[in-house]
């Protein structure tokens, strides 16, 4: 099962408003696990570039649903037994051995390669791919039948060899099956360890750790999902400003302990909804010094501690959500460039690490 930092990595790619399709492609190709959820979801062929194709063809909405879902089955909430880092980075680094290989052969993509040995070592197939299944289906016959097979079959022997025993036995069946020698081999080996090395580190995953930091909170980060996504129904079925704002603050206490301050576009300012001893405020979207209007502005969180030079709109802020500090966190849309609104939190030392994610979750369902 996928490792609890590559979890991490995904629900983190995947729960930000504003989905990098490339990014999430580059992550997802390199779990077995992942990558044969999303290959059948869409229909897709595996070649990374083909993934994000069909990534990029939804509609901004289902792509977020659909990433939000997927992880539902690599990470069952009654827990078991999930691979270790440095186990799944060897899986990584045999299926980019078959990359390499596969370059040898005309008419063989190294990329698809790699994405089937990845797929046929955990033993997964996908509807219509009848070379995967056949990895899998002739996985372990003697070598005197794979003499003139595919060379992708030929490949994964090699593979499977590595695996099993030793680099010895693999660089000896290599020559054997596919005329590599025994110093071009161990040249593939070193190129692609290093290979998997840089995917990892493109997709966020550092290849020194074996539990980078976080790493253990994906369950916490989709735990909070599900507690956000359970207001959704009666959240999207408001109407009016006015009672949007009464029900957002009374999920917000249930998750947060307080009400966030509420800020939407009104024109060129930022005016808040609901409060009515700052009604008449207005914060121009465009030159306000405020923590509201650069939240606005960068389209990223902005926290500020309590301080006399801030600006008065600010310390209006602080008085009155008793704070010392404050984080101000937009309602970004899904659609690239679209901020609702933002959302102005309490914050404090104490604070659980994951309590900046969900304030983002929440602040784009709200958005929505």
């Amino acid at each position: 099962m996928t490792p609890d930092a590559v979890l991490h990595r995904y629900l983190d790619l995947a729960h930000r408003p504003r989905i990098e399709i490339d990014a999430l492609a580059g992550l997802i190709v390199l779990d077995a696990e992942l990558l044969a959820r999303w290959l059948r979801t869409l229909g897709a062929q595996p070649d990374q570039a083909a993934l994000a194709q069909a990534m990029q063809a939804l509609k901004a909405q289902d792509l977020a649903d659909i990433a939000q879902a997927q992880v539902w089955g690599s990470a069952p909430l009654g827990g078991g037994a999930r691979l270790g880092l440095d186990q799944w980075r060897s899986l990584l680094e045999s299926a980019c051995v078959a990359e390499g290989l596969a370059g040898r052969f005309p008419g063989l993509a190294p990329g698809p390669a790699r994405l089937r040995i990845l797929l046929a070592t955990s033993g997964l197939t996908l509807p219509g791919d009848m070379l995967l299944e056949e990895l899998v289906a002739f996985r372990g016959v003697p070598e005197s039948q794979l003499q003139d097979a595919h060379p992708l079959l030929r490949i994964y022997a090699v593979v499977e060899a590595l695996e099993a025993s030793d680099a010895k036995t693999a660089a000896e069946l290599a020559e054997r099956l596919l005329a590599v020698d025994a110093e071009q081999f161990t040249t593939t080996l070193t190129a692609s360890r290093a290979r998997a090395e840089a995917l990892m580190t493109e997709a966020g995953i550092d290849p020194a750790s074996e539990e980078p930091a976080g790493a253990g909170h994906w369950r916490d980060r989709l735990w909070v999902t599900a507690q956000v996504a359970a207001f959704a129904p009666l959240l999207a079925g408001q109407d009016s400003g006015g009672a949007l704002e009464t029900l957002a603050q009374t999920v917000a206490r249930g998750l947060f302990g307080h009400a966030p301050w509420i800020f939407i576009v009104d024109g060129s300012d930022l005016t808040p909804l609901g409060n009515d001893d700052l009604g008449a405020l207005r914060l121009p979207v465009d030159r306000s010094g405020s923590l509201v209007a650069e939240a606005y502005r960068s389209a990223a969180p902005v926290e500020r501690d309590d301080s006399e030079a801030l600006p008065v709109s600010d310390r209006q802020l602080f008085r009155r959500m008793s704070a010392e500090r404050l984080c101000a966190v937009p309602m970004l849309l899904p659609e690239p460039g679209v901020v609702a609104g933002v959302l102005v939190f309490r914050r404090q030392d104490s604070d659980p690490g994951e309590r900046l994610a969900m304030m983002e979750h929440f602040a784009a369902l709200l958005g929505r």
